[in-house]
């Protein structure tokens, strides 16, 4: 039983003793351990930007119960949608076209709110729809007069609908909107108001909000009669929006939907206003250690 200890013992120390070796190699000699001595602080930095860039999204579709047809009525809603907007002889305009898309037995809003309700549906041939997302960009619109670059995104709007194209929510997102208690609008804004350059005036805003937590640091640095140090660690904060929970009977804690403001983190917003391009680091400093004082000092 003594032997057994013993042993025991033994086996207990020689690990310790593997264990410490290790961690003496694993830390340089000379080396420091490392103290949670510095000063932290937040640098924050903001700036504003009026949008240059106006985005207006608007689907063209086709539909038909054959294919051919759906994709001859898509193409030709398509033509007088570009042979619109061509008339407006504006350089600033140009479109993209993205998101083709073509679907089988789709229904209208009444058809999938009675089957929803339960109620029985006549059997019928399913429709094909060929679709895609067309995007205008109204470009260098940071100096035009707000109400008149509202009268000009007015106008974009009416030729759309002139030419046969819906703006906003097709039927199938009114649906799944409703059913998920988010009312006739939804998130999807058909305008938005855009600042293209956004990356450029964010690197100013990081270059200030590094200067302002450097300016605190000196200044707690200078009341605590320290000096003050490089900086040992950097992390963004990131800058956290309200958002109001919608009730849904699908979603009984709340639904989060999209802010109706701006958001500075893309540059973009549903408003046409001034979009706060916001910065805020938590910056730690070290403390350097005073000389140690000589004979003739």
């Amino acid at each position: 039983m003594k032997r057994r200890f013993a042993f025991r013992s033994l086996w207990i120390l020689g690990f310790a003793w593997l264990a410490w070796s290790a961690e003496c190699q694993a830390q340089p000699a000379g080396s420091k351990p490392a103290t949670s001595d510095g000063i932290s602080v937040y640098g924050v930095a903001e700036l504003t930007a009026r949008p240059n860039v106006v985005e207006i999204d608007f689907r063209v579709t086709g539909k038909a119960e054959l294919t051919a047809d759906a994709l001859v009525k898509y193409r030709d809603a398509k033509k007088r949608v570009l042979e619109s907007l061509d008339k407006l002889k504006s350089k600033n305009i140009s479109i993209e076209e993205h998101g083709l898309t073509i679907s089988a037995g789709s229904m209208d809003l009444q058809q999938q709110q009675r089957i929803l309700n339960g109620q029985q549906q006549a059997p019928a041939k399913p429709q094909i729809e060929v679709s895609s997302t067309m995007r205008i960009k109204l470009k260098e619109v940071r100096d035009i007069a707000p109400e008149e670059l509202i009268k000009t995104v007015g106008k974009l709007l009416d030729v759309a609908q002139d030419s046969g194209i819906l703006i906003g929510p097709n039927q199938a997102d009114l649906l799944r909107n409703m059913r998920m208690g988010l009312g006739q609008g939804g998130s999807s804004a058909p305008v938005k108001f855009v600042v293209a350059d956004a990356a450029e005036i964010r690197e100013k805003v990081y270059e200030q909000a590094v200067a302002d937590a450097r300016d605190r640091a000196k200044r707690l640095a200078k009341l605590h009669q320290v000096r003050l140090g490089p900086a040992v660690s950097i992390q963004e904060v990131p800058s956290t929006t309200s958002r109001q929970a919608a009730y849904s009977p699908y979603y009984p804690f709340g639904l989060p939907q999209q802010d109706d403001g701006d958001d500075g983190e893309s540059g973009t917003s549903t408003m046409l206003s001034e979009i706060s391009l916001k910065v805020k680091l938590l910056v730690r400093f070290a403390i350097e250690t005073p000389p140690p004082a000589t004979a003739q000092q």
